[in-house]
Parts: structure tokens; C-alpha cells; sequence
């Protein structure tokens, strides 16, 4: 199924200790969660939302703080995968098994972006995926 050797796109450790998520319509309101206990310095990430409601804020801080909390380090690989040898076409948040050893890579990761191809090597898609769902580092 994997036409290409997956390569590491990215890998950054983000130090995020705590998450603000403000209302787009009024900036005045937001709310906040703590995504690791610091003694020093605190590293913040500020999310925009498009609500107003105190709970919408606090389930989407609450959610980018747990993903900072589960996955330090944004991971991202790409790869080119076979179609035409696969059951159904890879989308958008469907999720892979990979393995990098010689990265400390062993984990699912889900599928960002996906790009068919349709030629002379065949039915390809490349795909970019990465280990987070909410945090995907400059995007």
C-alpha cells in the first residue's frame, strides 16, 4: 500500500502550559485550561472561537489543553499510498498505523491533507499525517 518511505515532515515539542479560547464576537469573553503544571515560565496558546457561550469556550480550551497535555511534540509525516490496492480511499481524519524506529515512531496518525494522482505510476494519493486534531502547528 505505501509507495514511498514515510518521511518526518515535522517535529516540534511545543511547551504549551495553558490554553485560552476567546470569543471572535466579543474578546472580552473567554475562557481558560491548563495544559501542564509549571514552577516557571507559562507558555500560552490563544485560540479564537466563533461563540459566546461560557461552556462552547471552555470544552474547546479544556479539548486544545488535553491534546497539548497527550502530545508535546507535533508529529507530522508524509507518504504516497497505492489506491488502487487499498479498500477505500484515505480522507481527511482517517487514521494509520506508522512505524519509524529509527524515529521512536509507533503510533496512529491522522490523515491532514490528501492529494490523488491518477497516472502513469498508477492511482496514488499523498498523504500528510500528523499525531494532533485540534493544535496542527502553523496551519
Amino acid at each position: 500500500i505505501v509507495v514511498t518511505e514515510p518521511r518526518i515532515r515535522a517535529n516540534i515539542r511545543e511547551e504549551v502550559t495553558n490554553v485560552r479560547a476567546v470569543s471572535r464576537e466579543d474578546r472580552e469573553l473567554y475562557e481558560e485550561a491548563v495544559a501542564s503544571e509549571t514552577d516557571g515560565r507559562e507558555v500560552w496558546d490563544v485560540d479564537e472561537v466563533d461563540s459566546t457561550s461560557s461552556s462552547r469556550l471552555q470544552a474547546r480550551a479544556t479539548t486544545i489543553a488535553n491534546e497539548y497535555a497527550e502530545a508535546p511534540e507535533y508529529l507530522e509525516v508524509e507518504t504516497t499510498l497505492d489506491v488502487g490496492a487499498m479498500d477505500t480511499f484515505p480522507s481527511v481524519g482517517d487514521r494509520y498505523p506508522v512505524e519509524l524506529p529509527a524515529y521512536g515512531v509507533d503510533d496512529e496518525l491522522r490523515v491532514i491533507e490528501a492529494d490523488r494522482t491518477i497516472g502513469t505510476a498508477g492511482d496514488l494519493v499523498d498523504v500528510l499525517l500528523s499525531n494532533r486534531k485540534h493544535t496542527l502547528a502553523g496551519r
